[in-house]
C-alpha cells in the first residue's frame, strides 16, 4: 500500500493513524502504517488487492480493532472501538459495496443504523430535512423520500 501527499500543508492534523498493526490469521495485513490528513488535503490509498487498504479504513471506521498503534483526531484519543464510537469521533464510512434496501425510502437508506431521533422516536422530519440539504450541495434532484425500488442504476 502506498500513501502519497503532494504539496505540503502546515495546518494541524485533523486525522492520525501512527503504527497500525492488524493480523488476522495466517496473514499480517497492517505492518505499522502511519497517515496524516490536514484539512483541506484529499488522500487516496493506493495498493493491489490484498495491500490493506479496506483493512486500513475498517479500522478507522471501527469495523476492526488494530492490534497496535493509535489512531488520533484532532490530537486526542477517541478510543475507536466500534462503528458507533467512530461516528462519535466523527468518521462515517461509505463502503464500496452497493447495497441498498429497496422496500425503504432514500432518506432511510441514508439514516439506516444512524437514525435521527427525538424522544425515543425517529425523526423523519430531521432526516428529510438533513438529505435535502445535502442533496441541494452536491446537485442531486432526488426526493429523499423516494423509494430506492424506483430508482435508477445512476442515482
Amino acid at each position: 500500500m502506498a500513501v502519497k501527499v503532494s504539496g505540503e500543508n502546515k495546518q494541524k492534523p485533523l486525522l492520525q493513524m501512527r503504527g497500525i498493526d492488524k493480523s488476522f490469521p495466517g496473514v499480517h495485513a497492517l505492518k505499522g502504517i502511519d497517515l496524516t490528513l490536514r484539512k483541506g488535503e484529499v488522500l487516496g490509498l493506493v495498493g493491489e488487492n490484498g495491500a490493506g487498504k479496506s483493512t486500513l479504513i475498517k479500522i478507522l471506521g471501527g469495523a476492526h480493532l488494530p492490534d497496535s498503534g493509535d489512531i488520533l483526531i484532532e490530537d486526542s484519543d477517541p478510543r475507536i472501538h466500534s462503528p458507533t464510537s467512530a461516528r462519535h469521533a466523527g468518521v462515517s464510512i461509505i463502503y464500496q459495496e452497493f447495497n441498498l434496501v429497496p422496500h425503504l425510502t432514500v432518506r432511510e437508506n441514508i439514516f439506516l443504523g444512524r437514525e435521527k431521533t427525538r424522544a425515543g422516536f425517529v425523526s423523519a422530519g430531521a432526516e428529510y430535512k438533513q438529505s435535502l440539504a445535502l442533496f441541494n450541495k452536491l446537485g442531486i434532484d432526488i426526493d429523499p423520500d423516494a423509494p430506492c425500488s424506483q430508482l435508477t442504476v445512476a442515482q
